[in-house]
């Protein structure tokens, strides 16, 4: 049994592309984009969802928030985020900022992933129970992010340049 990572992506962008992705209120969230191969040996499954997905299965997502040009969705993963998927869905879907906060607190871990014009930008890594300094984006300047009892992720504002998560 694998301990769960809670994740939560922030998908920011236009409409336009927003509504390119084909996430409905509930529903799998790598399949339809980065769908498995349909002729695909049974015991080559899990090698190529960890290749492809970085996680041996697919994830079960809630849509929490959706407007116009935002969009927020909740999910478990096994063990550890699914990097590698949203690596392939930022490159996928260029004109989207991508914010990913995991963490998992049976294993003392937390990540925080921010892809840009289809590039990874910040990808940090720290304690769950620990407070780790992380860079702005805007002027490399450090802050330091906030867990709330549910273990997740929060960011407060950069002192320096005002910028906030």
């Amino acid at each position: 049994m694998p301990n769960w990572c809670n994740n939560t992506l922030q998908v920011n962008g236009d409409s336009q592309h927003i509504n390119q992705l084909p996430w409905s209120d509930r529903g799998l969230l790598f399949e339809k984009i980065i769908p498995r191969p349909y002729d695909l040996q049974p015991e080559k499954i899990e090698s190529w969802s960890r290749l492809h997905w970085g996680i041996k299965w697919d994830c079960e997502i809630e849509i929490v928030d959706y407007t116009e040009d935002f969009l927020e969705l909740q999910f478990t993963s096994p063990w550890i985020s699914p990097f590698n998927g949203f690596n392939a869905i930022a490159k996928l879907f260029p004109n989207l900022t991508l914010q990913l906060k995991s963490s998992e607190s049976g294993n003392d871990w937390q990540e925080f992933c921010l892809w840009q014009n289809g590039n990874l930008i910040q990808k940090t890594t720290g304690s769950f129970y620990q407070q780790s300094s992380l860079r702005c984006p805007n002027c490399q300047s450090d802050y330091f992010p906030e867990i709330d009892l549910d273990g997740r992720i929060t960011y407060s504002e950069c002192l320096k340049c005002g910028w906030h998560c």
